[in-house]
């Protein structure tokens, strides 16, 4: 992928963690709306972090936060982070043990 003239290499959250055999411990995503792309289309990867901390923005994808906790609260227990709002705001999760 080129963006502004330099090439960009796309990469996975799965590709991340079989590359570097890291072992997922707390997962913070801060990626103007990628968070969604990420945790609804990822959630393999996502569930083996046992914290998460992530910044939301409705307003690129106009998607509602409650779908991405519909989803983590399979697993997880969410609370949110500061001031919360419809369009943006921050979302801690722990791993449900």
């Amino acid at each position: 992928m080129c963006v502004n003239g330099a090439r960009v290499r796309l990469i996975t959250l799965g590709e991340i963690i079989n590359e570097t055999n890291v072992h997922p411990d707390v997962l913070k995503m801060n990626c103007e709306g990628c968070e969604y792309d990420v945790i609804l289309n990822d959630y393999e990867h996502v569930k083996l972090f046992r914290e998460l901390i992530f910044e939301y923005h409705r307003w690129v994808t106009g998607i509602p936060v409650k779908e991405l906790l519909r989803v983590l609260n399979r697993d997880f227990k969410c609370t949110f982070v500061g001031r919360a709002y419809e369009d943006y705001g921050y979302v801690y999760c722990r791993q449900i043990t």
